[in-house]
């Protein structure tokens, strides 16, 4: 079979006529492989597309129901910011402290009392009758003689001391008003890595009002030691690069709904941009029985540790010349004498791999169980010492 080239001449009529046609098919063509696909469109009235509100995300609520309306607008980050500013702000809090401490001059002969003056955030959160509840740091309140919460409206109040644990670096405020901005507490039990946090603090008043960083949770279950010499460490710690300022402590870490998720803490001054804040759910725990009873029954045990994973495995084998048998469990480091773990014959570098029957791979898991087990109770562990599985029996203490 043999090809021969012919020319073919055309009209511009003709040629008009064939772009038609080509135009016509090809759209065809596009928009049948859109609905094919699920990508249908559909023309709002005025010519401008809008998204098939079948095929939209649904976005959580301001209430905490996840079932928003399919045709609710998308906001943007920066929009989403701005409302939880405007929806939270007025709930945060300057906190002002006053502490008198004994100075002693140049050649420490000649004592005087210097006031000492201290600055951080706390949250409203409760309203009880006539009596407003805030949230903040156990540090930022000290050892204060006179403290004042700040609204951001330029409010004053003088606020007392309802409740002081330090060893999860919370405290509660109380002062006399109603109908105060309120703050909404959220969970931090579904929080996932990678989420929008916002800090909100008011360091600074009525001048400059709030001060606003945003950010992401870049993990979870962090542990941080706050004071080595009494052995004070902060289990199960949200970490962010939302930037935490100074004087930002004891304010809220937010999602992108307004609900507080965790109280700011602490910064690591060497790590540029970090930043921890306190679980909510522990917060609201620990506030809930700093206003029942002004003080935190705590059951106790007296251990150290360290929740261990393969990367803190490897750095402590490393480090320490170790080899250790188990690749979950908390790493015992450090134990107070005569405590409840001591006496039980428990020592340092052992791995607590479970406690009442429950495996412990984190230090929520060992707190849960101490939780609801009662003070001068028996509690049946089992540690790696070596190469060996030790049974241990301790009777529960109380923390002083």
């Amino acid at each position: 079979m043999r090809f021969h080239n012919q020319k073919f001449v055309f009209g511009v009529g003709t040629l008009i006529a064939i772009a038609l046609s080509c135009a016509i098919l090809g759209a065809a063509v596009v928009v049948g492989v859109l609905h094919f696909a699920g990508l249908g469109i559909a023309q709002a009235p005025g010519g401008s597309a809008q998204v098939d509100p079948s095929q939209q995300d649904s976005l959580p609520s301001q209430n905490g129901n996840n079932n928003v309306p399919l045709n609710a607008p998308t906001l943007t980050i920066e929009e989403a910011t701005v409302n939880v500013v405007n929806k939270v702000g007025p709930a945060v809090a300057m906190i002002t402290t006053t502490e008198e401490r004994l100075v002693w001059d140049f050649f420490g002969i000649q004592p005087s009392r210097r006031e000492i003056q201290g600055l951080g955030s706390g949250v409203l959160f409760r309203t009880v009758g006539n009596t407003t509840y805030i949230l903040t740091n156990s540090h930022v309140v000290g050892t204060a003689t006179r403290i004042s919460a700040i609204l951001s409206d330029g409010r004053e109040f003088p606020a007392k001391v309802v409740g002081n644990d330090p060893l999860t670096d919370l405290a509660v405020l109380e002062i006399n008003g109603s109908n105060l901005p309120l703050a909404d507490l959220g969970s931090s039990g579904n929080l996932r890595v990678g989420q929008a946090a916002i800090a909100i603090g008011n360091p600074l008043g009525q001048q400059f009002q709030n001060t606003v960083t945003t950010g992401v949770i870049s993990a979870l279950g962090r542990s941080l030691e706050v004071d080595p010499q009494q052995g004070v460490i902060l289990y199960d710690m949200i970490q962010t690069d939302a930037s935490i300022n100074p004087g930002n402590s004891g304010g809220p870490l937010l999602d992108s709904q307004g609900r507080v998720i965790g109280i700011n803490t602490a910064i690591i001054q060497e790590a540029q941009g970090i930043g921890f804040a306190i679980p909510i759910d522990t917060a609201r725990d620990i506030a809930g029985q700093l206003i029942e009873d002004g003080r935190v029954r705590r059951p106790f045990i007296g251990v150290t540790y360290i929740p261990l994973d393969p990367e803190v495995r490897a750095r402590l084998e490393q480090q320490y010349r170790l080899s250790l048998s188990a690749d979950y469990g908390l790493f015992v480091y450090r134990l107070v004498r005569n405590s409840p773990a001591d006496q039980a014959g428990m020592e340092p570098g052992d791995i607590i791999i479970s406690a009442d029957g429950s495996e412990l791979r984190t230090g929520q898991d060992l707190s849960e169980i101490l939780a609801r087990t009662a003070i001068g109770k028996r509690l049946e562990m089992q540690v790696v010492r070596g190469n060996k599985t030790v049974k241990l029996t301790i009777t529960v203490g109380e923390s002083s």
